[in-house]
């Protein structure tokens, strides 16, 4: 399960970086909303976790962002394009840092990451979307 999580991590980057390479400025960005939010852990803020958030339609690629020290986040869907798709998502968190050992638990549940349900709609203009997760 920890090569899943892992995999779900970077998978997102993995996309943007290599969409960035093959000659980023000539690449269609469709239209973007601003997206940004907290997410917490039990009332806490969740540092340095991944959040993506996945066009449900399947028509573009994903925005992700890293969680500040106090869980804030701004996504980006693609280097210098701040945002995510117009439509609805599905978003996934995931707590475990890439760069953390294998031995490290994922804090946060396979119901917001490998197997989450948590939706998001991104609509024109600046969106927040908070999300307050439950380790139980």
């Amino acid at each position: 399960m920890t090569s899943v999580l892992r995999s779900l991590r970077w998978a997102p980057l993995t996309v943007l970086i290599g969409l960035w390479g093959c000659g980023g400025s000539g690449v269609k960005v469709p239209p973007l909303g601003k997206v940004q939010g907290t997410v917490t852990l039990d009332g806490q803020p969740l540092a340095n976790a991944s959040i993506s958030f996945q066009p449900v339609d399947g028509k573009s690629g994903p925005s992700q962002a890293i969680t500040d020290s106090q869980g804030k986040y701004s996504l980006t869907h693609l280097p210098g394009h701040p945002g995510a798709t117009i439509t609805e998502h599905t978003v996934r968190i995931i707590g475990k840092p890439a760069d953390a050992p294998a031995s490290q638990k994922e804090t946060v549940p396979p119901k917001y990451n490998i197997t989450s349900q948590l939706k998001a709609t991104v609509k024109e203009g600046n969106n927040t979307h908070d999300f307050k997760l439950e380790s139980k």
